[in-house]
């Protein structure tokens, strides 16, 4: 494994120390309870936690000290030590995630909701989902009253024509709105269930239904469309959210691997880029994201296959499927999005940079209007201007006037605004040689990145008031 390798790994550390702290807080809101009946069970969640992370951080502090230029297969032999480390805190901390299910359980935020609400519009109300938070470290969607009449027979006949669209949060990103966004990609799948998308485009690539062929591609296209929905609606945060979680779980499997349920992600986020790229006119918000995915699918290819021959075997056998059949399938899907009607939205480069600022100050993100220096302008430009009359004056400081509109920041540049900035925290603790092995350092960037989720939630509730309350302006 190379020293880009190292940097994927990194990148794991920092994603499985986040999550990791996310259970922390969690269970630090539930308390000990009444009678301090939970007292001893989250003790021993936090003790396991933080004895994998010692483990972790040893490993880390030993490669800290190696000689970056000599004896490298020394060097190779740590980053796989470190590779097994983090493989073993990935398993503990998604078992011990599920251990969660035997506490009280805390209801998501109203922020959470109005973040779906808010960018699925009316859509959201048509499929009226109840959001969980659920101790399995991973996203879903299913439909409630179905599971009841699975192990309810004939309550289809008590009870006819319901539906109960569920969808579930990890607890460990109870309070991160760069996760929630993967929410719209679970409220994806129960609009393209709804509307019989993947099912429709599925058949154009497979004509016999009854095959496993079909039913392999039919779920890739449901992948594959609901991605897309979560595209169209919440912009590049949603995919992000994904590929967070899959760095999460990348010591365990090879990312390279597609599955009979799911494309592989590289393929996802390659077509999620492709569509939003076209959607913000060129603009590729997740250029940054890709590169680092592919050398994530580069060093995962070479920890698990070690023969030349079958990595190229491989690299071309991925270009085909790309090429002949998931970029074909992600055209066809893309037309039958845009026919949905989604609420739109537009992301602009300066407007996410002055964001990101805010962020970087330690505000949250509030409304926008033009930018000052375009403001200065027009001012200026209505000071020298010589007018015939009053009432061309008085017309033209209106007009003026209505330039200093401010209209709230888009959910989706809010979302993408508090992934970007996680990525500033987490790049402060990976690219710095002198900190990425230091205990307090981690623990640095967990609570800046905390701080970052509560000023993009404080973001979220401000924009809710700021819409609201153009709403009655406008009545």
């Amino acid at each position: 494994m190379a020293d880009n390798g190292l940097a994927i790994l990194l990148r794991v550390v920092a994603e499985l120390f986040i999550r990791s702290s996310g259970i922390k807080a969690y269970i630090e809101q539930i308390g000990p309870g009444p009678s301090r009946e939970h007292e001893q069970f989250t003790d021993s969640i936090r003790t396991a936690l933080e004895g994998i992370e010692n483990v972790v951080v040893k490993t880390l502090q030993y490669i800290r000290a190696l000689p970056s230029e000599r004896d490298q297969g020394k060097r190779a032999k740590a980053l796989q030590r470190l590779l097994s480390d983090l493989a073993i805190f990935s398993e503990w901390f998604i078992k011990l995630h599920e251990f969660l299910v035997y506490l009280p359980r805390q209801p998501v935020t109203t922020e959470t909701i109005y973040t779906l609400k808010g960018s699925f519009g009316r859509i959201y109300e048509d499929q009226s989902p109840s959001i969980i938070l659920g101790s399995i470290f991973n996203a879903l969607e299913f439909d409630f009253f179905e599971q009841l009449k699975e192990k309810l027979p004939g309550l289809d006949e008590i009870i006819e024509g319901s539906k109960n669209i569920v969808l579930q949060l990890p607890i460990c990103d109870h309070e991160s709105p760069p996760a929630w966004a993967v929410l719209a990609h679970e409220l994806g799948h129960a609009v393209d269930l709804d509307r019989g998308i993947s099912n429709k485009v599925a058949g154009q690539f497979v004509k016999e239904p009854d095959t496993e062929a079909f039913t392999m591609v039919e779920k890739w296209c449901g992948e594959l469309c609901a991605d897309l929905i979560a595209a169209e609606t919440l912009g590049p945060g949603a995919i992000l959210a994904v590929v967070n979680l899959e760095y999460c779980t990348y010591p365990l499997r090879p990312v390279y691997l597609w599955e009979t349920t799911h494309p592989a992600t590289r393929w996802r986020l390659k077509v999620v880029s492709d569509y939003l790229k076209a959607k913000y006119n060129g603009l590729d918000l997740l250029q940054k994201e890709k590169e680092l995915f592919d050398s994530a699918w580069e060093c995962s290819v070479a920890q698990n296959i070690v023969e030349p021959q079958r990595r190229d075997e491989l690299r071309a056998l991925d270009g085909r499927l790309l090429e002949n059949l998931i970029e074909p399938i992600a055209a066809e899907l893309s037309k039958e999005v845009l026919n949905l009607k989604l609420p739109k939205h537009v992301l602009r480069g300066n407007s996410l940079d002055r964001c990101l600022k805010r962020l970087k100050d330690g505000s949250p993100i509030g409304a926008q209007g033009e930018e000052r220096k375009i403001l200065t302008k027009h001012i200026q430009h209505y000071r020298h201007r010589r007018f015939r009359t009053e009432r061309n004056r008085i017309s033209a400081f209106r007009t003026l006037v209505k330039r200093f509109k401010e209209a709230s920041t888009p959910l989706p540049g809010i979302i993408l605004s508090g992934h970007r900035m996680r990525q500033y925290c987490i790049s402060q603790f990976t690219e710095n040689q002198e900190v990425f092995a230091d205990k307090a350092a981690l623990a640095k960037m967990c609570k800046k990145s905390a701080d970052v989720d509560h000023l993009v939630t404080n973001s979220i509730n401000s924009s809710g008031v700021h819409n609201r309350l153009a709403r009655i302006l406008r009545v």
